[in-house]
C-alpha cells in the first residue's frame, strides 16, 4: 500500500501568530475589501500624487501607499484565481518594496510562491522562495530587539519549510532533506526543543528520511514529534503525526501498531470537528480533504486484517464527515461528531494508558506554556516560579514513559499480529481479532434479515491502487478486491457518462467494462447469496456511476437486482413501513426566467397531470392529491403543504447545486425564488414524507471541484429533516421523458403493491425492453443543462457503433432510464 504523508507548513499551521506580527503593518490595512475598479482607481489616483509630490518624504510615503494597495489588489485576484493578474500587482509592489521595504519584500515574494505551487510551477516557486530566503537572511543581525529577531528567524523558518515540502513534492527528497534539518536547527534554537513547530518540521523531515528508506530515523523523528505535539495540546497536528506515524508502520509491516495508531489519528480527528465551525473556509477545505486519507487509510489496514466490522465503522464515520462538510459543519447537530473509532478487546488496556499518559502531558503542557510566557514578562511569584521547575521536570518524567509506551506498544502488536509462520493461522488470527468487535456486525445482519430474503448491503472503498468491497449478507461478511488505480476508475466512470449522454451512442462496451471491477469481483457470491436488493455504500466517483446500468454481459444490472443507496442517516428508518396509501403533492416549474438563465420546462404540467388524481373523475393520474404550479409553488404554499405530511413529495423543477455551499445551492420555486440549502435545513421538515421525489436537474449531482460527496448530501440533508427515502437524478434528464418514467413508477408501486425499490426497477426494466412508445422522444427539453464530472477531458479509447433506435421505442437507452438513484428506505 503506497503512503501518503501529510505535510506542515509552518506558515499555514500558525498563520494568525505569522499573519498578525511578520505581515507589513500597511498591507493589513490596504486589505479591506475592495473591487477591482476601486483598486484600479485608488492605483491611478497615487500615481497622479506621486507626479505631484514636491520632496523625497512625499514620495516615498506615496510609494508605499501604492505598494500597498498593489499587494492587496494581488491578494483580491489571488482569492478569485486570477493568478496572471495577481502576480502582476504583486510584482509592482515588490519593484516599490525592494527598495524601500526589503523585509516587506520577502512577505510579497512568499505569495508569489503559493501562485506558482497552485499553478504547479514548482521550479518558478523554489526561485522565488530562495530569493525571500536571500533578504531575510541578510537582514540577520540588523533587528532592533529580541522580538524581531525571532520573527525574522520564523520568517526564515516558513521558507525553509515551504521549500523543503516543494523539493518532496518534486521527488526530490535529496534537496528536501537540507531544508527540513536547516528548519529544525532554527526552531529548536529560536523556541526550544518542546515546540510544536519543532513537532511540525520534526514531522516533515521524518517523511523525507521515509521516503529515502531510512525507516528507523523517520520513527524516531514520528516519535519525537508525536511526544510534542500531545504535549502542545494541538490536535490538528497531533492527527497529522498520528497518522503519518500509522502509514510508517503500517509500510514496515506492522499492521497492529499501525491501526491503534490510525484509530487513534481518526478519533483524535472525530473530537475536533466541532470546533471548526468558526475556522476561515479555505482552511476548513484543507483541513477535511487532509484528514480524509486518514479514515481510508485505516479502513484499508483493517480490510486487509480481515476485520470487517471495524472497517465498516470507519466508513461509516467517513459517511458522517462529508455529510458534516455538506452542511458545511453546522455546530448545531450535537450528534454529528460523536462517532469514535471503538477499540477491542487486546487494544482497549493500550488505549487506557494512552489517554492517561498523553492526558498528563496536555495538562503538564499547559500550566507550563502559561507559566513560561509570565516568566517572559517577568511577573513569576516565588512559588510559581518552583512550580515552573518541579512542571520542566515532569515533563521530561512524562515525556520518557511516553516514549518507552510507544516501543512497548509497537513490540506488543508486533508480537500479536504474527503469532506463527502459518499463513492460515494468521489469518485465523486476525478473524479472532476482529470478532472482538461484532456486536455491531450481528445487529446489522439481523436488520437483514428482518428486510426480507436478498438483501445484501455492499460498502466501497476506493483506494490508490484497489477498489475494496465489503459484502455483507445476513449470514456472511466477507472482502473482495478489484484491482485498479483510483485515476483509472475516474477516467472509466467520466467515459461512460460521457457515452451514456450521447443518446444515439453505444454504452455496453464501458458498461461491461465497468462491470468487471464494481461487481464482478462478488458476482458469485450475491448468486450464492441469493441476492436480490443490493444495498450500496459508494465511495467517491463510483457515486456518479448509474450502478442500474452497468452490463454483466447479459443483461444490465438493473434487470437483476433493485438497487438501493444506503446512506447513514436512513438507517435507523431503513425497517419503517410505508404508508399502504399514498397521497402525493405535486409541486412543478414550467415557465421560463430568461433571467436566470433557466429554459421553460412545458412537459411538467403533464407530468403531474398524469401523476396526481386530482378527484374521482380524473382517470389520467395515479395517487391521490394536489398539484400546485408555477406562481401557486411558492415558499408559503410548500411549508403548508409539508404541514399536512403528504406521504409522496413530487417536486419537478430545476436545482442549483454547489458543493458544501448552503446559501447559493437552490431549488427554483414556481415563482422563480429560490430555497436554499440553508432554508430546508432550518426552517423546513419532511416528517411524514415516505418519498421525496426531486424531478429536477442534477438533483444528485454539483459542479466542478467535487469526488462525489454531494451526491449523497442533498438525500442525507433531507433524510435527516423526516424524509425516509429520497428519488433524484444523476444528470440532466430529458422533460417529456421523466414525466413518463415517473408517472409509470407510482402506477407500478400503486396498482401491484410494489416497494419503492421495486417500482423503480420494474419502471426501468419497462424502458429497456421497449414497452413505453412515444415517438416524440427527440422534442425533449433537458432540465438546466449537463455537468460534466469534475476534473476529466480524456475522450473515451472505445470506440462503439451506435445502436439502431426505433422511433417507436426510443426510450430503451439508458440515458433515458439510469440516471434515477433511490436513496434511504425502499420499503
Amino acid at each position: 500500500m503506497k503512503s501518503k504523508r501529510h505535510f506542515i507548513t509552518i506558515w499555514a499551521m500558525c498563520s494568525f501568530f505569522l499573519w498578525v506580527f511578520i505581515m507589513p503593518p500597511g498591507y493589513s490595512q490596504a486589505a479591506e475589501a475592495r473591487s477591482d475598479e476601486e483598486y484600479e482607481q485608488e492605483i491611478g489616483r497615487l500615481e497622479q500624487a506621486l507626479k505631484e509630490c514636491r520632496d523625497e518624504a512625499c514620495k516615498k510615503e506615496t510609494l508605499l501607499k501604492k505598494a500597498d494597495t498593489h499587494f492587496a489588489y494581488g491578494k483580491l485576484l489571488k482569492e478569485k484565481r486570477q493568478f496572471e493578474a495577481a502576480l502582476a500587482q504583486f510584482q509592482k509592489a515588490q519593484e516599490i518594496d525592494r527598495i524601500h521595504r526589503p523585509e516587506d519584500a520577502a512577505f510579497g515574494l512568499r505569495q508569489m510562491a503559493d501562485i506558482y505551487t497552485e499553478l504547479h510551477r514548482f521550479p518558478d516557486a523554489i526561485k522565488v522562495y530562495k530569493e525571500s530566503l536571500g533578504i531575510l537572511e541578510k537582514l540577520k543581525g540588523k533587528e532592533d530587539s529580541s522580538v524581531a529577531t525571532v520573527l525574522n528567524q520564523l520568517g526564515v523558518l516558513s521558507v525553509l519549510n515551504q521549500l523543503g515540502v516543494l523539493y518532496y513534492n518534486m521527488g526530490d527528497y535529496v534537496q528536501a532533506k537540507p531544508q527540513f534539518e536547516q528548519a529544525l536547527a532554527i526552531v529548536k534554537k529560536s523556541l526550544g526543543n518542546d515546540h510544536q513547530y519543532v513537532a511540525a518540521t520534526s514531522n516533515n523531515l521524518a517523511g523525507v528520511y521515509d521516503s529515502l528508506g531510512e525507516y528507523g530515523k523517520a520513527k524516531g523523528m514520528y516519535e519525537q514529534a508525536l511526544i510534542i505535539s500531545e504535549t502542545s495540546g494541538e490536535p490538528e497536528l497531533l492527527s497529522i503525526v498520528q497518522g503519518n506515524l500509522s502509514y510508517l508502520l503500517a509500510k514496515t509491516n506492522k499492521p497492529g501498531a499501525a491501526i491503534f495508531l490510525g484509530k487513534q489519528a481518526v478519533n483524535t480527528i472525530q473530537t475536533m470537528r466541532s470546533k471548526i465551525t468558526g475556522m476561515e473556509k479555505g482552511l476548513q477545505k484543507s483541513f477535511l480533504k487532509t484528514n480524509e486519507s486518514y479514515y481510508k487509510h485505516l479502513a484499508d489496514l483493517l480490510i486487509d486484517q480481515g476485520r470487517l466490522p471495524e472497517a465498516q465503522q470507519v466508513l461509516a464515520m467517513l459517511k458522517e464527515e462529508e455529510y458534516f462538510d455538506f452542511i458545511r459543519r453546522d455546530a448545531t447537530r450535537s450528534g454529528v461528531r460523536s462517532t469514535t473509532a471503538t477499540y477491542n478487546e487486546a487494544e482497549s488496556p493500550w488505549a487506557e494508558r494512552y489517554a492517561e499518559i498523553s492526558g498528563k502531558l496536555v495538562a503538564y503542557g499547559r500550566e507550563y506554556t502559561a507559566l513560561a510566557e509570565k516568566e517572559g514578562k517577568g511577573a513569576l511569584t516565588e512559588q510559581e516560579t518552583a512550580r515552573l521547575e518541579q512542571l520542566d521536570n515532569d515533563l521530561i518524567v512524562a515525556q520518557t514513559r511516553f516514549s518507552k509506551y510507544l516501543s512497548e506498544l509497537i513490540e506488543y502488536f508486533d508480537k500479536l499480529s504474527v503469532p506463527g509462520k502459518d499463513p492460515e493461522e494468521i489469518a485465523v488470527r486476525q478473524r479472532e481479532i476482529g470478532a472482538k468487535n461484532l456486536p455491531k456486525l450481528m445487529a446489522l445482519q439481523e436488520t437483514l434479515r428482518e428486510l426480507g430474503s436478498g438483501v445484501v448491503l455492499m460498502h466501497y472503498l476506493v483506494t490508490q491502487g484497489k477498489l475494496r468491497i465489503i459484502l455483507t449478507t445476513p449470514d456472511i461478511q466477507l472482502a473482495r478486491d478489484a484491482v485498479i488505480s483510483d485515476k483509472d476508475l475516474n477516467h472509466k466512470i467520466h467515459d461512460f457518462r460521457q457515452e451514456l449522454q450521447n443518446r444515439h451512442g453505444d454504452p455496453l462496451p464501458y458498461s461491461k467494462e465497468l462491470y468487471k471491477y464494481v461487481l464482478g469481483p462478488v458476482a458469485d457470491d450475491l448468486r450464492q447469496a441469493g441476492a436480490k436488493i443490493l444495498m450500496l455504500s459508494l465511495d467517491g466517483t463510483l457515486r456518479y456511476l448509474p450502478i442500474a446500468a452497468l452490463h454483466d454481459g447479459n443483461a444490465y444490472i438493473a434487470e437483476n437486482y433493485k438497487v438501493v443507496i444506503f446512506t447513514e442517516a436512513a438507517k435507523d428508518k431503513i425497517r419503517d413501513k410505508p404508508v399502504p396509501e399514498w397521497q402525493v403533492a405535486g409541486l412543478g416549474l414550467s415557465r421560463a426566467f430568461p433571467e436566470q438563465k433557466l429554459g421553460a420546462l412545458p412537459a411538467v404540467p403533464e407530468e403531474l397531470e398524469g401523476i396526481v388524481r386530482k378527484d374521482e373523475n380524473d382517470r389520467d393520474g395515479v395517487l391521490p392529491g394536489i398539484v400546485r404550479m408555477d406562481q401557486d409553488f411558492d415558499y408559503r404554499a410548500m411549508r403548508r403543504i409539508l404541514r399536512r405530511k403528504y406521504p409522496v413529495l413530487h417536486i419537478a423543477s430545476h436545482f442549483v447545486f454547489k458543493p458544501a455551499n448552503e446559501i447559493t445551492s437552490y431549488l427554483v420555486l414556481g415563482d422563480g425564488t429560490h430555497l436554499t440549502l440553508l432554508q430546508m435545513k432550518n426552517e423546513l421538515r419532511f416528517n411524514g414524507t415516505d418519498m421525496m421525489t426531486l424531478s429536477a436537474c442534477n438533483t444528485a449531482m454539483a459542479g466542478a471541484g467535487t469526488t462525489g460527496r454531494e451526491i449523497e448530501g442533498f438525500g442525507v440533508l433531507a433524510q435527516n429533516q423526516g424524509a425516509k427515502a429520497v428519488l433524484a437524478t444523476l444528470w440532466p434528464v430529458m422533460d417529456k421523458s421523466t414525466g413518463i418514467f415517473m408517472q409509470n413508477l407510482y402506477r407500478l408501486r400503486h396498482e401491484k403493491n410494489l416497494t419503492k425499490a421495486a417500482a423503480l426497477q420494474q419502471a426501468q426494466i419497462m424502458f429497456i425492453r421497449g414497452e413505453i412508445r412515444d415517438s416524440e422522444s427527440d422534442g425533449d427539453r433537458k432540465r438546466n443543462r449537463v455537468v460534466k464530472m469534475p476534473g476529466m477531458s480524456r475522450k473515451p479509447d472505445v470506440k462503439a457503433s451506435a445502436p439502431d433506435v426505433k422511433a417507436s421505442a426510443p426510450y430503451t437507452h439508458p440515458y433515458y432510464w439510469a440516471p434515477f438513484i433511490l436513496m434511504g428506505n425502499w420499503l
